[in-house]
């Protein structure tokens, strides 16, 4: 059976403000390496996958950026373009429609853009099992991580038993407070959800049609526009925009009957703060993680970024400070998970050309 790559690009990555912007998202940034998130994705899945059936989908205001800041992604032909963001299940959705389209029953093996993996080949070896098992069961499979610490960050996906590599998945549990996480921790049985999906896109629809009816109504609807040389982009638009915003995981996945999980050890993150760049930077003697011109004396524990003017910092600890061509930011660690709160207030203040 077929095997499609789709590459989830379209979230704005608030948490990594202000190189992380709505017009250069975090997938389009070089956080890690000399290669954007999104380039990293494909090359992985392209181990896989045949790199022609490897397609990204992100909305309209994106597609440029998307062009401009891939090395692979540089033209439309490979671009699954959203009218407007709806949110993950409207996200699937189209991607699903539009891979029945080009290629009728084909497995899916849909991932986010922004996501950072250590090994390649383990990663390599788990998603093809994935694939496989997708295929044979009918199932839709996810990739499930061994939580390292209780996080409060993710929601934990509930397993029958720990024992095999394949299992059944029991439940989603949201966000947990940090007495919950540690207790979900301890049974062996709970894990982070990577965000990967892998199902045959006929399995897709079935789920659709379970449990978001209306939307693959819609879907439906738009899914003879996809196949015209020149579709009506007004009709397209009128009709995505009807789409419920709601996540795949709330509005599908979690009421899903058949859903198995697969243990992923390849060594993952979600990169979801500028605290989590201290696992890959080298750090210098006093902790610090320096990026572009910047100099620290009696600095601790701090994260320096710079694009151009040198940073140069004195008696500072446990701080953030990102210099931009526009801007400088400067916040302490403890507070970098308000920076979504911060843009908020922000945009109420007339700031909005800097979110």
């Amino acid at each position: 059976m077929t095997k499609v790559g789709i590459i989830m690009a379209g979230g704005d990555g608030q948490r990594f403000w202000p190189n992380s912007r709505k017009k250069k998202p975090k997938q389009f940034l070089k956080l890690i390496n000399e290669k954007t998130l999104l380039d990293q994705t494909f090359r992985r899945l392209s181990k896989f996958i045949n790199p022609e059936n490897i397609y990204v989908i992100t909305s309209e205001p994106q597609v440029e950026v998307t062009i401009e800041s891939s090395e692979f992604f540089n033209s439309k032909e490979k671009i699954i373009v959203e009218p407007t963001a709806r949110n993950t299940a409207a996200c699937i959705g189209l991607a699903t429609v539009f891979v029945q389209n080009r290629f009728d029953d084909a497995v899916m093996f849909i991932t986010p853009a922004d996501s950072y993996i250590t090994d390649m080949n383990t990663y390599s070896i788990t998603a093809n099992q994935a694939i496989e098992e997708a295929a044979l069961t009918d199932s839709i499979v996810i990739l499930g991580i061994k939580p390292s610490y209780p996080s409060t960050d993710y929601g934990y996906i509930e397993v029958d038993s720990d024992a095999s590599n394949v299992m059944d998945v029991v439940s989603f549990r949201e966000k947990p407070n940090q007495q919950t996480a540690t207790e979900f921790i301890l049974t062996n049985k709970f894990y982070w959800n990577s965000g990967v999906f892998v199902a045959k896109s006929s399995v897709m629809e079935r789920e659709f049609k379970n449990y978001l009816p209306d939307t693959w109504e819609i879907l439906s609807k738009i899914s003879p526009l996809l196949r015209e040389k020149q579709p009506d982009l007004e009709e397209f638009k009128s009709l995505y925009n009807r789409i419920e915003k709601i996540s795949i995981d709330y509005g599908l996945i979690e009421k899903v009957h058949n859903l198995k999980m697969i243990k992923g050890t390849f060594g993952w993150s979600d990169l979801g703060s500028w605290q989590s760049l201290r696992d890959y930077h080298n750090l210098d003697t006093n902790e610090n993680i320096k990026v572009g011109p910047t100099f620290g004396m009696d600095v601790s524990n701090s994260i320096f970024v710079s694009e151009s003017k040198p940073i140069i910092g004195l008696g500072l600890k446990d701080v953030l400070v990102v210099n931009e061509k526009d801007l400088v930011f400067v916040c302490g660690l403890k507070h970098i998970g308000k920076i979504k709160e911060m843009l908020a207030e922000l945009q109420k203040n007339g700031f909005e050309d800097l979110i």
